[in-house]
């Protein structure tokens, strides 16, 4: 059997017929190509990233266009259902305060501004988790979120600490411990953190005061 090397770009070798063999075998690899990459600038980024979302059918957020006008507290629904939001993130569940938002979102603005004959989206539990957590840009809502994140995280390595011999004695995995110790500290640092510091940072917006 005689085998010869196949082209640069096809890459591994290819067997010819042995003339005291009936059998014929080929071997052939396929070489992966890079594709080559060209830089773009930030502006290039955002105009795609604007068109895919146009593209995709996407809208801009409501709330976003109008939260501006949400700091009078409570005179308004407005100022309520942003208030509702900063006074309730960090002692509430956050399914049941995504759900009560939305409760009033539609009692005290989605549906009184339809009997005024202004256009308003019908906003659903998610427009709204959305809003807050992805576009607001309160410093005090990342750390947060950061904090809940680690949390879960500490949790599921809290169960995995713990392991057991052969003979059924129990003992702990160091490695897991300081792996779990590292997390922890984590999340006292992010509780220790003085968001008022931060950029961004808005004292009627901010769902803790530090």
């Amino acid at each position: 059997m005689e085998f010869k090397k196949l082209d640069a770009d096809i890459g591994g070798w290819e067997g010819s017929r042995d003339p005291d063999c009936d059998e014929e075998i080929t071997y052939r690899r396929s070489k992966k190509t890079e594709v080559p990459k060209e830089p773009i600038n930030f502006d290039d980024y955002k105009e795609r990233s604007n068109k895919r979302k146009r593209d995709d059918g996407c809208k801009s957020c409501w709330l976003c266009e109008t939260a501006s006008s949400a700091k009078d507290g409570s005179t308004t629904g407005l100022g309520r259902f942003f208030k509702l939001f900063t006074d309730n993130y960090r002692q509430c569940e956050e399914s049941e305060l995504y759900a009560q938002l939305r409760e009033l979102y539609v009692h005290d603005i989605y549906e009184p501004m339809l009997k005024q004959g202004h256009e308003v989206p019908d906003l659903s539990v998610d427009d709204i988790r959305q809003h807050f957590l992805e576009h607001a840009f309160d410093p005090s809502i990342y750390v947060s979120e950061e904090i809940k994140f680690l949390k879960n995280i500490a949790v599921t390595m809290k169960d995995q600490i713990f392991c057991e011999d052969g003979k059924r004695r129990v003992d702990v995995n160091d490695k897991r411990v300081w792996s779990y110790l590292k997390v922890q500290k984590q999340i006292v640092e992010l509780y220790n953190t003085r968001v008022s510091n931060m950029n961004f940072y808005d004292v009627n917006t901010a769902v803790c005061k530090n």
